[in-house]
């Protein structure tokens, strides 16, 4: 992710489950789907996206980052 346009808080009785896409795609990687605002979000299964060795990896460096780079730039 390169920046962050918005932030919501949803509560969990609004996640519906992720969408069947057939035999050819797998859903694995899908939490579930929002309705927001007109528009449809997917949520991702973030375990699902990456090894948990690369989590930690992530983990530790957002740990470095000043507190300033965490911040929106506008």
């Amino acid at each position: 992710v390169d920046g962050v346009q918005e932030v919501i808080e949803v509560s969990p009785d609004h996640i519906m489950p992720p969408p069947e896409l057939g035999s050819k795609y797998k859903a694995d990687f899908l939490q579930g789907i929002i309705h927001h605002a007109g528009r449809f979000i997917l949520l991702l299964e973030v375990d699902a996206l990456f090894s948990s060795d690369e989590l930690l990896v992530i983990e530790d460096e957002l740990k470095d980052l000043p507190d300033s780079a965490h911040a929106q730039k506008d």
